[in-house]
């Protein structure tokens, strides 16, 4: 029985090291990711409209076909990221260059975001884009909605989706999307330590927002006036013009 657990606990190591090489950035092969989440180490050797040709690293066939409307993205050795949409579109994606102890998350309209310091808050994740350093202690937090995230990469290989895509209506293009979500691109969230003596009024002065926008992103009394001071230390999460 003591053989059987060994055994067991071995071949799990070996499934999450594996799992994390897949990430690695400098593997020699590339990686298609699908739609539902799962992934094979392959070399592409052919993509039409319609599937993707390749040698799949991972079961040893030597020519393996895959419709495009079944992958969610490619991820080149060599050359970066290709998204692919459920109509079979082409979308290329940035060249992020993460370190090991980036979390990577996938998301709805298909982009790759390393991210560290990952909060979950009800419908809601918090995340930094940069590791915090000497230099930059408490480098700048970002916010996604859940309905944004498709999917999430730990820095120890296990994976967890989020969103399943067959939910998510189709791609649109920046340009075709409405002012409000354009507006929302622009935004990120800081958090705001209130001070002896601060008001409502004078925070949201300083962020440029209003107090009726504080109140709401932060669930306060809706009786809350903008002259009422508020409780030292209290903090508040603001949504501000993403300026980076």
């Amino acid at each position: 029985m003591k053989k059987i657990i060994i055994l067991f606990l071995l071949l799990a190591a070996i499934s999450s090291t594996a799992s994390a090489q897949l990430w690695n950035r400098g593997s020699k092969n590339d990686i298609i990711m699908l739609r539902d989440g799962s992934s094979v180490e392959a070399k592409i050797q052919q993509i039409s409209g319609k599937s993707v040709k390749f040698k799949n690293e991972t079961s040893g066939v030597k020519l393996d076909e895959l419709p495009v409307t079944d992958i969610y993205m490619i991820k080149y050795a060599k050359r970066g990221n290709v998204f692919f949409t459920k109509e079979g579109n082409r979308k290329t994606g940035e060249v992020n260059e993460a370190d090991s102890r980036a979390t990577l998350i996938y998301t709805t309209d298909y982009r790759e975001i390393p991210a560290y310091d990952l909060e979950f808050d009800v419908d809601k994740i918090i995340y930094r884009s940069q590791k915090a350093d000497k230099k930059n202690t408490q480098p700048a937090r970002h916010v996604l909605g859940l309905f944004q995230v498709f999917m999430i990469i730990y820095p120890d290989g296990t994976s967890e989706i989020v969103t399943e895509l067959d939910k998510v209506p189709s791609y649109t293009e920046p340009e075709q999307q409405t002012a409000a979500a354009r507006q929302e691109e622009l935004l990120k969230v800081v958090f705001h330590a209130v001070r002896q003596g601060e008001t409502l009024q004078a925070i949201a002065d300083r962020y440029d927002v209003t107090p009726e926008q504080i109140v709401e992103w932060n669930e306060l009394p809706a009786t809350t006036k903008a002259a009422s001071r508020l409780k030292p230390g209290q903090q508040l999460m603001i949504y501000v013009k993403n300026i980076e």
